[in-house]
């Protein structure tokens, strides 16, 4: 069974919200009944516009990176002008330019998050993960209310997958995070 997990969170729907429903309930069906389809759509209020599969638990995937991102930005003690060396132990391959880079080469916090949200960098998301911390990332999840959101690994290790620890999360978790950050009610 395939899996495609749609993080279209909080799109706004301007017109008809009956019949855009209907349409995408529509399209929706034509696709290949192995394809699973999660998604969750709010408005900025939260009003539900459509939904389907919301809750299912999901490997996250680089979507988990979201709630990385905002825990290091709540980690009020980490400074993101402060420049990180790079080490030849934090080079993973997968998504990201920094494993092409050189070891020993510095970069800021800031510019380490800046790919892994834009490029999806995993050798940025792992330096970050280390510099939070595993267990702070989780905290944070659980204190936003995530339920179903876990980081029990990083990012590339095929061992701790292969040992059955995964990263999980839903829409519903992750539409909810970004309808907090939209109404200024996760960082201050």
């Amino acid at each position: 069974m395939k899996f495609l997990f749609a993080l279209t969170a909080l799109l706004i729907m301007t017109s008809d919200n009956k019949s855009n429903a209907q349409s995408l309930e529509k399209y929706l069906k034509e696709l290949d009944p192995e394809i699973v389809v999660s998604m969750k759509l709010q408005n900025q209020t939260g009003e539900l516009l459509f939904e389907k599969n919301s809750q299912k638990v999901v490997p996250s995937a680089s979507v988990i990176k979201i709630p990385i991102l905002f825990s290091l930005l709540k980690a009020k003690e980490i400074n993101l002008k402060h420049a990180y060396k790079l080490q030849p132990k934090d080079i993973v391959g997968g998504s990201g330019d920094i494993q092409h880079e050189v070891p020993f080469k510095k970069f800021t916090y800031n510019y380490l998050a800046q790919k892994m949200i834009g490029v999806s960098d995993n050798t940025a998301t792992n330096i970050l993960i280390d510099k939070i911390g595993s267990e702070q990332i989780q905290e944070d999840i659980n204190n936003w209310g995530l339920t179903n959101t876990k980081l029990n690994r990083k990012m590339m290790d095929f061992e701790a997958i292969k040992a059955g620890k995964q990263n999980f999360t839903t829409c519903e978790d992750i539409n909810g995070l970004l309808l907090k950050l939209l109404n200024k009610q996760l960082l201050s």
